[in-house]
């Protein structure tokens, strides 16, 4: 649609239609969604571990591919918006976020949005059900594990990992939304990062310089990522099993995009999020008396309460 259609339609002597001025770019959509760095649609069929169907760069081998990796995403709880287009004029632009086809599509994702909420209102994991999906995948030679998007076996380890948690008597969506609202603890705007809709937002509005931070932070950061840390691997099984299948493997936030919490995307970094799972880890194992795939679940005692907030 944006390199193609326009020359076809020059060479044509046609004009493009409004409906083909915007468009989602799927592979913009992936990499926001799952947290990584994608170039082609091979690079999306293998981060889902789904086989190339057909020859690459046949048209209508790629239309079944990138339809394939679209209902992955669905499947997965992903949001599609436009992400793309071309600059078009006011007057225009008002017209183009109607057409049919794609007020059909959310409307098919808000219907599934909704049966998500339901069962997880009715007490279901969601979150475990899809992550369980994944079949184990044997340690690495070397001993070191790369974790970074949410998507694979590992994807837990992901502070973006939907798998809340119960702590100082309130529920959390994430170890994100922890983590960013201790900036503000104390604070107005605590709660409204608690109650984002999504990581990606809180993580948004934890850098929001526009709201001061604690003055201490630097010193009790550590701290804070830890206590996340903790009460996500000891309220969720499935989380807390695929830590402790890791055994003495060093972990590693493989990302450039994060020096000190990741390794810098070519080991420089702290790695500090590496770190505390491997501490966290440890203190799993020795509750679970030295075991490796096995460790005791906690709760929160708020989690229980009849008197808990929701």
């Amino acid at each position: 649609l944006k390199t193609m259609l326009p020359r076809q339609a020059e060479l044509s002597k046609i004009s493009v239609g409004r409906p083909y001025n915007r468009w989602i770019n799927i592979k913009k959509a992936f990499g926001s969604f799952y947290q990584c760095e994608i170039v082609d649609m091979l690079g999306m069929l293998a981060t889902l571990k789904i086989p190339l169907e057909g020859r690459h760069h046949s048209g209508i081998d790629d239309c079944r591919n990138i339809a394939t990796i679209l209902r992955s995403m669905l499947a997965a709880g992903a949001e599609l918006s436009f992400n793309g287009g071309y600059k078009v004029a006011s007057e225009e632009g008002a017209q183009l976020t109607g057409f049919e086809s794609f007020a059909e599509l959310r409307e098919k994702i808000k219907a599934y949005e909704a049966q998500i909420e339901a069962r997880r209102t009715a007490g279901e994991s969601i979150e475990e059900e899809w992550l369980d999906v994944f079949e184990k995948e044997p340690l690495p030679t070397d001993r070191v594990i790369h974790f970074y998007s949410t998507f694979g076996y590992y994807g837990c380890f992901s502070n973006f990992s939907r798998h809340p948690f119960w702590l100082k008597e309130k529920k959390w969506p994430t170890s994100e939304h922890y983590f960013q609202a201790q900036k503000h603890v104390g604070t107005e705007f605590e709660e409204k990062i608690r109650l984002a809709e999504k990581p990606a937002d809180a993580a948004r509005m934890g850098r929001d310089r526009s709201h001061p931070i604690r003055d201490d932070w630097q010193t009790v950061r550590d701290a804070a990522m830890r206590e996340a840390l903790v009460a996500k691997f000891t309220q969720n099984e499935i989380p807390r099993t695929r830590l402790l299948e890791t055994e003495d493997c060093t972990l590693v936030e493989h990302t450039r995009n994060d020096n000190y919490w990741g390794d810098g995307g070519d080991g420089s970094g702290t790695n500090m999020l590496g770190k505390l799972l491997m501490s966290v880890r440890e203190e799993l194992r020795e509750a679970a008396g030295g075991s490796t795939s096995h460790a005791p679940e906690q709760k929160d005692p708020m989690c229980c309460s009849s008197s808990k907030k929701k």
